[in-house]
């Protein structure tokens, strides 16, 4: 269903390829680094899960090219999945 995206996808996966980011980190850090969110809830299943959001959420965000951003509430907005 999310098949329409691909060219987002090869060019999210392009991004964190040159930010040396994995998507966890780039997830994490990018809510994160938004003046109006205070926290960020994660769920986890095990200690060593625990350890890699921790691990993930340090350093630094760069910025996120125009062409990752999207608006489209089809791919934004988990309920209409």
């Amino acid at each position: 269903q999310f098949g329409r995206w691909q060219s987002l996808w090869n060019r999210w996966q392009q991004w964190l390829t040159g930010a040396k980011l994995t998507p966890l980190q780039a997830c994490l850090r990018y809510a994160l680094a938004q003046p109006e969110i205070d926290r960020v809830v994660v769920g986890v299943d095990s200690l060593s899960q625990l350890k890699e959001i921790l691990w993930a959420a340090k350093g630094d965000m760069p910025e996120v090219p125009e062409e990752l951003h999207c608006n489209e509430s089809d791919l934004i907005n988990p309920t209409r999945w």
